[in-house]
Parts: structure tokens; sequence; C-alpha cells
């Protein structure tokens, strides 16, 4: 036990010092970084053309780092409302940006070494759920880096996996035995993925439906819907910027009138970038790397994996419930007005997590796994490399553009420069 334990606290140590080396490096944030953050403080909140390009203007004027301190100058509410009244998510991990923003003016390095908990959290709880060693958690990680990916970015779609993951293990509590302190449990992670991102609802919304497919006992299926509604419901009656949110979110064009040749183009694209995420031309010989690398590592898991179809029907219920979901997302988002995008991949991470204890199954028949998980390391450090190299490739193309083409940004410059210089505790 002692043994394991003391591997476990190794690797997780490795991917410690592995981020927080990539971190720094990260000399400034990627344009949805930009985006979420202007929009948590009020600034321009629709995403637009219009707003893009003043988001924009902040790489070669310097002052996004003024955009980012903006959001510790706020108060917490404040923080809640804007967040409500000019994006199309929830607001928690805002807020709990705002807590980690106070501990260092370093804005950039800071968020990062939050996301830097949430991983590591992620991994704590992948471990402990599935009763596997740290090692096991790092093949996984070279299998399906697109699982993780979402840490590396300051935004909300770790935090999100994580409410993910928790609900996942609980459900399968409530499926094994029913215990009222999961069910309560439940609530709570529902209560917490819904104000993180919507995409979670529809998550439990797919787990659910899946769950009356493939669950016995309905009376606790029965309690476990009503109690996702009554969550839902008492968060829309009790906070009305929620309400008014989502009935905004409701008259956004999703794509759903798009054809359906463009979806599954989209969808291919999105799956792909699960394992291989290079979204640039430029950066294809990193793909290539990483094909290299994965495809035989690959071919030795399914080598050592014949009874494949025994581990699908174990694990049923969550792989039909990441297939509604993926389902779901196509039909409604993937539609012919969205281009194909690196979102995808991270909207996608969260039907990923249904596969991960089908995936622990494949892993845990592999001999030598320190070995191996030596190789899928090093998988994903390619992945998360070329990941981080695509988005600074494109930040520095915007930094060397034409400074005219933001002549037109002086009203975002003018309420920085007024949120800057606002005291940190003065309530707005």
């Amino acid at each position: 036990m002692m043994r394991r334990y003391f591997k476990s606290i190794l690797v997780l140590g490795i991917i410690s010092a592995f981020f927080l080396l990539l971190a720094p490096s990260q000399e400034i944030p990627d344009r949805d970084e930009m985006h979420s953050i202007l929009s948590a403080q009020g600034i321009q909140g629709n995403r637009n053309e219009a707003f893009i390009s003043l988001c924009d203007s902040l790489y070669p004027a310097g002052t996004w780092q003024t955009a980012m301190r903006g959001l510790n100058r706020l108060a917490p509410l404040t923080i809640t409302k804007l967040q409500f009244q000019n994006d199309i998510h929830p607001p928690l991990y805002f807020m709990l940006l705002h807590i980690v923003y106070r501990l260092s003016d370093n804005v950039l390095f800071t968020g990062y070494i939050f996301q830097l908990v949430l991983i590591l959290l992620f991994i704590l709880i992948l471990t402990v759920w599935q009763k596997k060693t740290a090692f096991q958690v790092i093949i996984l990680m070279g299998l399906l880096p697109g699982l993780f990916l979402p840490f590396a970015e300051i935004r909300h779609y770790g935090l999100t996996l994580i409410w993910a993951a928790l609900a996942v293990w609980l459900l399968e509590k409530l499926k094994a035995h029913w215990s009222y302190k999961y069910f309560i449990l439940f609530l709570i992670v529902v209560a917490g993925g819904t104000l993180t991102h919507y995409l979670f609802t529809a998550w439990i919304v797919s787990l659910l439906l899946s769950a009356s497919f493939t669950w016995n006992k309905k009376r606790n299926l029965l309690l476990l819907i009503l109690g996702f509604l009554l969550i839902d419901a008492l968060l829309i009656l009790a906070i009305p910027d929620f309400r008014m949110q989502i009935i905004h979110l409701s008259s956004l064009d999703t794509g759903f009138t798009g054809v359906f040749h463009n979806r599954f183009i989209n969808l291919l694209y999105s799956i792909v970038g699960l394992f291989f995420p290079v979204w640039s031309s430029k950066l294809m010989g990193y793909g290539l790397i990483q094909i290299l690398l994965l495809l035989p590592a690959l071919g030795w898991v399914l080598y050592c994996n014949w009874g494949i179809t025994k581990n699908f029907t174990k694990h049923a219920f969550l792989i039909t419930g990441s297939f509604i979901f993926i389902g779901g997302y196509t039909l409604f988002y993937l539609g012919e007005e969205m281009p194909i995008h690196a979102g995808g991949v991270k909207y996608l991470a969260l039907a990923c997590i249904g596969f991960v204890p089908f995936m622990f199954d494949l892993i845990t028949t592999i001999k030598r796994p320190i070995l191996l998980s030596s190789l899928f390391w090093i998988i994903f450090c390619t992945t998360e490399f070329t990941s981080r190299l695509r988005d600074r490739t494109e930040i520095k193309e915007i930094c060397q553009a034409d400074q005219t083409f933001y002549a037109r940004s002086a009203d975002v410059f003018s309420t920085l420069r007024f949120i800057s210089s606002m005291p940190p505790e003065k309530k707005i």
C-alpha cells in the first residue's frame, strides 16, 4: 500500500513540475481566455466580430494584463451579475478565479497554478474512483489526451470535467447501492456543475436517459430525475439573472439548421482532435509524431484485451450516456454556421468521462505499466506542447497585425483604465 502511495505522489509531482514549467512559457493568454475574462467584467460582452476585434487589440497594445487584473477589482456578486448579463456561461468558475487572482499580481501564472490544482484534483478523483495507480492514469492521459487538455487553459472546462466525473462516480454508487447520503451529494454536484457550464446539464440529462434503458430500479431513477429537476428549478427561481441568461441562450443560433454533412465533418474533426489536438497545418509535423507514438502503443493495449465485448456490456450505462451526449451535441450544436474549431474537443471531453471505466479495464491488463506509462507520458507532453504552440502561434500573428485595424478600441481601453484605477475593496 505504501509503495503504491509513494508512486502516486511521485507521478503527481512530475505532473506538477511539467505544468509549472509550461505555465511561465505561456507569455500571453489565448483568445478564448481573454474573451471569457473580459465578458466576466462586463466589457463588450456579446461575442460578435466587433468584440473579437476589441479583444485582439489588447495584445499589440500590451494591455491584456490590465484586463486580467481587472477581475480582482470587482466584488464577487458583481462578477456574478456581469457574467450572467454579458456571457452565455454561468459565473462559478470566475468567482473562484477572482479569489485566486487576489493572491498575486502575476495573473497569468496564478491562473495556470489554479488550473494545475484542478488537474491534480481531477487525477485524484479518477484514481480513487477507479481504484487505479497514478501510472495507470498516465496511460489514460496518453490514450486520450483530449480528456485532460481542457485544464491547460484558464477557462471553465476543467472545472466542468471535475463536476462531471463526480456525478458519474456518484451515479455508479447509487446504481450499485442506493444511499440518501450519495443522493444528496449528487444534488450538490448538480448545482455546482450547472453553475459552471450548461453542457454539464446536458451531460446529466444524457446519463439519466441512458439509465432509463439500463437501470432496473426505476424508483431510484425517478428520484434522481425529480431531484435534478428540482435543483435546476430552484436555481432558476432563486437567481433572476440566471433565468434571463437561459432565455438569451435559447435564442442563440446554435447551428440546428445546418446540413448533416457539415455536422458530420465537424464531429469527425472533434473526435480526431481528442487524440491528436493539432488544428494548424503549420504544426502537422507534431501530429505525425503523436501518431507514430500512439498507434503502436494503442495496438499493444488492444492486443492485451481480446475480450473487449464483455467490457462494453459491463459499462453499458456510461457508454450509452456518452453516445447520447455526442448525438445531442451533433444535432443541436455542430451546424452549418459553426466553424470547425478546437472548442468541439473541449465539449466532447465530457463524453469521454463515460469511457473512463471501460478504458481503465483495458489498461489494467497491461503488463509493466511503468514502462508503458513513460511512453504515454511522452505522447501527452507532445500533445500538450503542440496545443500550446498552436495558441501562441495564433496570438503572435495577431500581435504582428496592422495597428490601424484596432483604432476603434478606445472604449475598451477607457474601461480597463477605470477598472485598474479602482481599489480592490471597492464595490460596484
